[in-house]
């Protein structure tokens, strides 16, 4: 069985790039949306795939925020967040 190490760094490509952008982008409309509807009370954040929350990318060596991060970010915010 494979043993899992939390104190390595996560180390993304391009392509994470692009997607971390795009879900940037998503979660801002999101949040735009959901807070103009008087129904909606709360709205939770949750991220089955956090990983560390600030990657390095693979080309520039720069570390950069990641979905935990961003969604943390964003004005207006959620009500709550679940990070695993």
């Amino acid at each position: 069985m494979p043993t899992l190490s939390y104190d390595r760094e996560d180390v993304i490509g391009r392509w994470s790039l692009e997607k971390l952008e795009l879900l940037r982008k998503y979660l801002a409309g999101y949040l735009t949306v959901l807070t103009k509807q008087t129904w909606c009370r709360g709205y939770e954040y949750i991220d089955a795939f956090a990983g560390t929350g600030k990657p390095k990318t693979k080309d520039e060596q720069r570390y950069v925020d990641g979905s935990p991060r961003i969604a943390l970010s964003l004005t207006p915010s959620f009500t709550q967040y679940h990070c695993y």
